[in-house]
């Protein structure tokens, strides 16, 4: 399991991320426990060194909200090139939708199953370095009056790494139905990146020159709530699973443009 500080309320709490059983026969297999909800790219693997920004990208702050565990159950399986996952897991809490769902996560606390949370992810790998994939995520998610608020989130995606080359795009969106606050919330990221190490002579390890274009809105109906962001970054990766990164950049919202300078050093183990 993966420990979790979130002060998001001011507070702050720990939470385990991930604390399940896990049975695999090389063709499919099944998980119970706290497991990571399949959708998009970075929910399920969200160590600093598998992406290249400092911060993970606000997409997946306000879109895909990572890091998004519950209780449940997933089924998962491979056919040569193909990978499959259904995961079942606690309903959203409807009375803290919103304009997002980001807030309503139970994270396994006192978590209700009245319809599950139901999410079907695919991805092909059949060519090197390239994988394609896309999930859907349905939950009617249950409030305190016995009314429900629908929510249907998709999303695709591709990530490209191979001949020095890295590109990464994902796009998601959420339709909702009898939402007060929010009728769809939508948004995408593309990071291009390329690997210099061989031309500066960096023997050892990773140097990417990479930018990202960005842009979501929680609120698609509401042009003042878009928000677009533009960055420009280095990441060194000595080894896979160390990186330190730096990127610069503007967050703009209403015409309004904010500066962006981070300095980050990620690892996992």
């Amino acid at each position: 399991g993966v420990v979790d500080a979130d002060a998001d309320s001011g507070g702050g709490y720990l939470a385990m991320e991930q604390a399940h059983l896990n049975y695999w026969n090389g063709t499919w297999g099944w998980q119970g426990g706290v497991i990571l909800v399949p959708a998009g790219i970075t929910n399920e693997y969200h160590e600093p060194p598998t992406f290249m920004s400092v911060e993970r990208p606000e997409y997946n702050k306000n879109i895909i909200p990572t890091t998004w565990f519950d209780n449940g159950f997933a089924f998962y399986g491979a056919m040569g090139d193909f990978n499959w996952k259904v995961a079942l897991t606690g309903d959203l809490d409807g009375d803290a939708i919103g304009d997002g769902i980001r807030s309503a996560r139970k994270k396994g606390v006192y978590s209700k199953t009245s319809s599950w949370l139901k999410t079907i992810q695919g991805s092909w790998t059949g060519m090197e370095g390239l994988k394609v994939g896309g999930s859907v995520t349905m939950n009617d998610a249950p409030k305190s009056d016995g009314t429900t608020i629908g929510v249907n989130l998709t999303e695709f995606n591709a990530t490209y790494s191979a001949n020095n080359i890295y590109a990464r795009m994902e796009n998601g969106s959420i339709s909702y139905t009898d939402n007060p606050s929010a009728e769809s919330s939508s948004g995408y990221y593309l990071d291009l990146g390329y690997n210099i190490a061989d031309l500066v002579g960096c023997d050892d390890g990773d140097l990417y020159l990479w930018m990202r274009n960005s842009t979501y809105n929680k609120d698609d109906d509401d042009a003042t709530q878009e928000t677009a962001i533009s960055l420009l970054g280095v990441t060194y990766k000595p080894l896979d699973n160390i990186s330190f990164k730096l990127e610069m950049g503007t967050s703009s919202k209403n015409n309004v443009d904010t500066d962006v300078m981070r300095i980050g050093l990620g690892y996992m183990f």
